[in-house]
């Protein structure tokens, strides 16, 4: 029995060291990452029409641990106010960079990194200047979204621990007037039908993108030592007797 006992102790030690490397693997090593994202609903069902007016990849610059997302926005002017959840608050996101010929703005915001393998909610606010709204008067309406990371996709740019912003791999929208001017208008006859129901949702619904984490190992790793236990108990036995 005391043979038993100590074998099941080995093992259960096994399992904690391999757990702990586990946890340590999803920390990222200071440097610069880029991954792609969706922007869905507030009920996480469909891809939000806000969708459109976010640029990806969003780029992720590490440092100790922590996360600062840097993302670009086209349609500048009509996303007026960006809160992001951060440690149970919503904080705004920080406006580091902003064209306005090309209407874009750069943002960042700090994350988690448990965040990047689960929705992430956020709060925008929208407002489209009569002019630029066919269905008449003025569009102004407050959002919540969910921001889903595909952790599959994340690709590190350098690992070097500088965390300067890297200006080639920001994405800039078109800027041709002509371009511009057709894409605010579907972009706008969207929001229009969707006013009416002030969902955010668009017909075409996208499936949710990956978000495998390694996580999954650790419930893997119980079941193959509960599996290990049970079998040199079962010898044991089987000796003693």
């Amino acid at each position: 029995m005391k043979k038993t006992l100590f074998v099941i102790f080995i093992c259960l030690l096994a399992f904690l060291a391999a757990s702990q490397a586990v946890l340590a693997d999803k920390r990222l090593e200071d440097g610069t990452y880029r991954i792609n994202y969706n922007v869905y609903t507030a009920d996480n069902s469909s891809v939000s029409i806000a969708n459109d007016y976010f640029d990806k990849p969003v780029t992720l610059q590490v440092k100790d641990g922590k996360i600062t997302a840097q993302m670009s926005l086209n349609h500048s002017s009509w996303i007026t106010d960006l809160k992001v959840q951060y440690n149970g608050s919503f904080v705004d996101a920080q406006s580091i960079q902003s064209d306005s010929k090309a209407n874009t703005r750069m943002v960042q915001y700090n994350l988690n990194p448990d965040q990047l393998s689960q929705p992430v909610e956020a709060k925008i606010h929208v407002y489209i200047p009569a002019e630029e709204f066919p269905g008449g008067g003025v569009y102004d309406n407050n959002y919540t979204i969910n921001l889903h990371f595909d952790s599959n996709s994340l690709e590190a740019i350098n690992t070097s621990g500088d965390n300067n912003t890297q200006e080639g791999d920001r994405e800039k929208a078109p800027s041709k007037s002509g371009e511009k001017k057709v894409e605010q208008q579907t972009s706008a006859d969207k929001l229009d039908g969707a006013a009416t129901k002030n969902t955010g949702t668009e017909n075409g619904k996208v499936s949710n993108p990956p978000t495998a984490d390694k996580s999954m190992l650790i419930p893997m790793g119980i079941v193959m030592v509960l599996s290990l236990v049970s079998i040199i108990a079962l010898r044991m036995k089987k000796v003693n007797s």
